[in-house]
């Protein structure tokens, strides 16, 4: 048995069950928003917000969308 396996989630964070999107709602942009968004949490290190003093959450999710509209354009051409 797992150390992790009895743990209790904080009350404040959903179990995974209720924040999983069945593939059928995700959109094609929001795939490629969160393939984005791991990449750059991946290499968190490495990544800073293009707006100076922005919320460093909400600016990553802002260039992952931003990003993933960028793909959306190109598979256009």
């Amino acid at each position: 048995m797992s150390k992790h396996e009895n743990r209790e989630w904080p009350k404040s964070t959903p179990m995974p069950q209720e924040i999983w999107l069945p593939k059928e709602e995700l959109s094609v942009r929001d795939r490629f928003a969160m393939a984005a968004l791991q990449g750059m949490l991946a290499h968190s290190t490495r990544y800073k917000p293009r707006e100076e003093g922005a919320d460093w959450h909400w600016s990553i999710a802002k260039e992952a969308y931003e990003l993933a509209d960028a793909m959306m354009e190109r598979r256009k051409s």
